[in-house]
């Protein structure tokens, strides 16, 4: 008969009450036998009265375990399984534990509660008020009474009104703000008539088992509306911020914000799947202990997943590289495109995609190119062996005027030396800062500066050497001379 707990013998009183099954229901009600058979069936249709009106704990939260619950304070035989509220009284729901002959230990309806349900199922006005309906609308279809489906109807246009008055005060409170409220109007509406609705049902007296079903899909479909509005939240909120960050110059907190946006929303989707089991009737705390006690498991199978998690983390809050940065990884030149949980993706100059997870990253020495304030330009230019050393002065000297005379190069270490003769020509360093961050300025810059090197070395006679061997003949005399047109 399904009594071996409390949760269950709950549930299957109910459902034989529901039928109309009342001599059966007796059998969940702790009465003698001779009491069952004559006061039984009328005490277990009060009870049913005092269920369907004024019990609002949802069954789900009973004890399901065949001992009980052992944190409500009460003997071990007993067990606290809610209370009915009607007017301004209330009666406390207690269940004990009994033997039974042949069946043995089972959770039976207490008779300190069952001496208190006829006076108070006499208060329920719900009731009194179904007696005013045709004998045809007493009818049960689907758990419930027609009347009660024809009230139920009725009260959604009155929860809609109510749910409709609320969200426009509420618009016109925020009238100048972003709060999805204002922008989700018809959502919001949603979710509060479907609330309100759930609210009045009790008043009809509708069986418990039929609102518990009808509460549960309420629920899913609550939590569905409600975890949208919440993700959409967090996607405005974040926009605004980062707006907001923007116009202040705080370019570096739209890739934190990024991360911090994907993580808040992981969390929202895990906390609304433990709310949806825990409406579905599913006990959470065990999955929740689960959770501890699994939790060194997951960290040993996913450590790569959470190393790059929390690799994720550190990049973006140390704010070493943001999206739309420039990096040199090694040899690889990319612009960062995303900082995701997992991985940070980049696009390199041969425009393909590159993937590189956080935890790796993290340990990385990274170059963030776009983090310069100016261009270095610096070239070594090779001059012919024939320049002579006045032509060399006037070159360098040149030079050193003419970087000094452009205001795009910045005058901090800028230099043209004489550093060495090479094996085919005259070294020269140029080492300048062109003072830019933008890359095609700088390419605009360093190009105009090359040419005016050129005409330079020009006009002072030299010019620009290649790598060369000049190949010298011995004469059988000892004479050495130099072989015309043997330059290689």
């Amino acid at each position: 008969m399904g009594r071996h707990t409390p949760r269950s013998s709950v549930t299957r009183f109910l459902k034989e009450v529901e039928q109309g099954r009342y001599r059966n229901a007796a059998h969940y009600l702790q009465l003698s036998q001779a009491q069952r058979d004559t006061r039984g069936p009328e005490l277990a249709r009060e009870l049913q009265i005092l269920f369907d009106s004024g019990y609002q704990r949802p069954l789900s939260s009973i004890s399901n375990a065949p001992d009980g619950s052992r944190d409500d304070q009460m003997p071990s035989d007993e067990e606290r399984a809610g209370e009915f509220a009607v007017s301004d009284e209330s009666l406390e729901l207690v269940l004990t534990r009994v033997e039974e002959p042949e069946v043995g230990q089972v959770w039976l309806i207490s008779s300190q509660t069952l001496a208190r349900v006829p006076a108070l199922s006499r208060r329920v006005t719900a009731f009194r008020f179904a007696e005013q309906w045709p004998s045809w609308t007493h009818i049960r279809w689907a758990g419930a009474a027609v009347w009660q489906w024809l009230s139920m109807l009725a009260l959604l246009p009155v929860a809609l009104g109510v749910a409709w008055a609320l969200v426009w005060i509420a618009r016109r409170a925020l009238r100048d703000t972003r709060y999805a409220i204002r922008r989700f109007p018809f959502l919001a509406m949603f979710l509060i008539a479907m609330m309100l609705h759930a609210r009045m049902l009790p008043s009809l007296a509708v069986p418990l088992l039929f609102r518990s079903y009808y509460n549960r899909v309420l629920g899913v479909l609550t939590l569905i509306g409600f975890v949208w509005l919440v993700l959409r939240g967090i996607d405005l909120g974040a926009q605004r911020i980062r707006e907001r960050a923007v116009a202040a110059g705080k370019l570096d907190t739209g890739s934190w914000m990024v991360l911090g946006q994907r993580i808040l929303k992981a969390v929202v989707i895990l906390m609304a799947f433990l709310t949806l089991l825990s409406i579905l009737g599913f006990d959470i705390s065990a999955a929740l202990a689960g959770v501890g006690i699994g939790g060194v498991a997951l960290a040993f199978a996913g450590q790569k997943t959470l190393e790059n998690l929390f690799g994720g983390v550190s990049v973006a809050s140390d704010r070493v590289i943001r999206v739309g940065d420039t990096l040199r990884l090694g040899t690889t030149v990319g612009t960062v495109v995303d900082i995701g949980l997992r991985s940070t993706r980049l696009r390199t100059i041969e425009r393909s995609e590159l993937s590189i997870p956080n935890g790796v990253l993290a340990n990385m020495n990274v170059e963030n190119l776009s983090m310069r304030d100016k261009l270095l330009f610096q070239s070594t230019l090779g001059l012919l062996f024939e320049t002579a050393p006045e032509a060399m002065r006037s070159i360098l000297e040149r030079l050193n005027a003419l970087l000094a005379d452009d205001p795009r190069v910045d005058p901090e270490g800028r230099r043209v030396r004489f550093i060495g003769i090479g094996e085919s020509s005259l070294n020269l360093e140029v080492f300048c800062y062109i003072a830019s961050a933008d890359w095609q300025e700088f390419l605009r810059v360093r190009e105009d500066l090359m040419l005016k090197i050129m005409d330079v070395v020009r006009e002072e006679g030299s010019g620009f050497a290649f790598p060369s061997r000049t190949i010298y003949h011995v004469q059988e005399d000892g004479s050495v001379e130099k072989a015309q047109g043997d330059e290689v």
